[in-house]
């Protein structure tokens, strides 16, 4: 008979509850956790801490801030603002050796076009090409100051001052001036096609000479009316890309050379000021399209236009 016979049965129960437990405790009690050793502090040699360490160590000046620290309450500008240039004819920065060559090729199918009738050209084309024979003049002022290896540029004075006075010609559109806008432009196809030109005394230019201001206008007005377009929309920028990123180049050299010694009003710090936007706003255009940002490109070409309004309603 269990020694628990004679208890009362509900006792029974209540010990055999207590007893499951104190079993149940002692199974699943946790072991103590193990922790390292507290470091003998009084051990290390003497010398290697500082006893004080902002009387000892802090000594000396105040470390250069890093290039790549960007301070959180500086505003940023949603175009990237552009890269100053350490020397003034850098011209690399703002035009590509490309996008020179692509505007000479497309500058020398329009004149060809415009002089396959010399009836059409007294008519009509001589006003046409004024502009761009003062772009390809420019172009090769520029290409004779280029900082980089490019091409021609060991006729570039010469076709320079030749393509200047055919384009101070253009006004008016006699016999003569359409035979010499023919042989501006079979000139510029034999550049083209790797030949070489006559070079004469004198190669020497002023930009004043070489840059007519009033025919680079044209150009120009063309370019910011094509980029506008060309930006009016995301799906139109998209497949513009190119096309936007040489005109753009196209205004930004342009710009610079508005303000090169010797032009008109180069010395007026207004006239400066507002140049370099322009041309530096067509450099942050050709970045922001790289990049695929279209709303910076789009910012760009607002600032582009703002620049060439506020520069006519002083200077015309």
């Amino acid at each position: 008979m269990s020694q628990f016979s004679d208890l009362n049965p509900w006792r029974n129960v209540v010990l055999a509850i207590v007893m499951l437990a104190a079993t149940r405790c002692l199974l699943f009690a946790e072991s103590p956790t193990l922790r390292a050793r507290h470091p003998r502090w009084d051990r290390v040699p003497p010398g290697i801490f500082f006893d004080d360490a902002f009387g000892q160590g802090l000594r000396g000046p105040r470390p250069a801030q890093s290039a790549h620290t960007v301070s959180v309450a500086e505003p940023t500008s949603s175009v990237d603002p552009p890269i100053a240039d350490a020397d003034p004819t850098s011209w690399s920065k703002k035009i590509t050796s490309a996008t020179m060559e692509d505007e000479m090729k497309a500058i020398e199918q329009r004149l060809r076009a415009a002089v396959a009738s010399e009836g059409q050209f007294k008519a009509q084309g001589f006003r046409e090409v004024g502009a761009d024979l003062a772009t390809a003049a420019a172009l090769f002022a520029i290409i004779s100051q280029y900082d980089e290896s490019v091409r021609w540029q060991s006729s570039a004075s010469a076709m320079g001052r030749r393509l200047a006075r055919s384009a101070a010609n253009t006004r008016i559109g006699t016999k003569q001036v359409y035979r010499d806008v023919r042989q501006r432009q079979q000139e510029l196809f034999e550049l083209i096609r790797g030949g070489q030109i006559r070079r004469e005394a004198g190669d020497d230019f002023e930009w004043s000479a070489v840059a007519d201001r009033a025919l680079l206008m044209k150009r120009l007005k063309r370019a910011v009316e094509q980029l506008a377009a060309d930006t009016s929309s995301v799906n139109q920028l998209e497949g513009r890309s190119n096309a936007i990123t040489h005109e753009a180049e196209i205004v930004a050299a342009i710009g610079k050379v508005l303000i090169q010694s010797g032009m008109e009003d180069a010395d007026d710090d207004e006239y400066k000021v507002r140049s370099e936007a322009m041309a530096d706003a067509a450099s942050s255009l050709r970045d922001a399209v790289q990049r695929g940002e279209t709303q910076d490109a789009q910012l760009a070409v607002g600032t582009i236009k703002k620049s060439c309004d506020a520069c006519h309603e002083i200077y015309r």
